[in-house]
């Protein structure tokens, strides 16, 4: 009976190597056009996201404009009559509001997204040059605190003459004053900040309501002092009365805050 030989020849050097390579880089192309389809997905996403918006921030501000007339003053007080001009405030109040409103949370990606969108540019109205987040940073160092509570101010006397918020029943969260009114804080006791007590109580004015009632005598706590008493009650959510005496005339003494005087 005959044999059958079989005879198993190995690859030479160059096979091996050439399949090898052959290997590596169908890998890597494979791995390349899977980050690449990743990098068009979110391109693709990006792109239609912002067109989105776009639409959205176009009819935003064309409804806000009116409202926009009345925030203006309070930036423009804004502009030095030395020095090199500032970039325009109007123009930065819009992106400010276009920011918070549309655009992405980092600085640097917002203005970055202003600078490469011609179409957001017009809708914001922005200025020829490039916008930086240096000008961002030193438009809000030189509106601080005040000048956003005078754009607060501004919005809601707007609200109010248009009809749409009525101040007998309006409760802020950003009113300074921590209270259970206020249901976002969740505290379940009032925060009594002296600064901003101190504030409160000197832009009060009761001249008006005084002089609605008669004349008390001179023994008898004037009656500015009992409307702060009860404002204070009420304002910073005091449990009962007699809390409220204490927290004024007790130990934790406010008296001289609200400018108290016993009769």
């Amino acid at each position: 009976m005959n044999k059958i030989e079989v005879v198993i020849k190995r690859p030479n050097m160059i096979t091996t190597l050439l399949l090898f390579s052959y290997g590596v880089g169908i890998t890597i192309f494979l791995t390349v056009m899977v980050i690449r389809s990743e990098y068009y997905r979110h391109l693709y996403l990006d792109v239609a996201w912002d067109h989105y918006s776009l639409e959205n921030v176009t009819n935003f501000f064309h409804r806000m404009n009116s409202i926009l007339l009345d925030l203006y003053p309070a930036v423009d007080q804004l502009n030095k009559k030395q020095g090199r001009p500032a970039t325009d405030r109007r123009f930065q109040l819009r992106f400010i509001i276009w920011w918070k409103l549309f655009g992405p949370q980092g600085q640097q990606t917002a203005v970055n997204r202003l600078n490469h969108s011609p179409s957001l540019q017009q809708i914001l109205k922005a200025p020829v040059k490039p916008y930086t987040r240096y000008s961002l940073r030193r438009f809000l160092n030189d509106l601080g605190e005040s000048g956003f509570q005078r754009l607060g101010r501004s919005l809601l006397h707007y609200l109010h003459t248009t009809g749409h918020l009525q101040l007998e029943t309006l409760v802020l969260d950003s009113f300074p004053v921590y209270s259970y009114l206020n249901t976002a804080k969740c505290l379940r006791m009032a925060k009594f900040d002296i600064t901003i007590a101190t504030q409160i109580f000197k832009q009060l004015d009761f001249s008006t309501i005084i002089s609605l009632f008669p004349s008390h005598h001179k023994l008898v706590i004037p009656l500015s002092d009992k409307l702060k008493a009860w404002i204070h009650h009420f304002l910073w959510d005091v449990t009962t009365d007699a809390k409220n005496q204490r927290l004024i005339f007790g130990s934790q003494n406010r008296q001289a805050v609200m400018g108290l005087i016993k009769g």
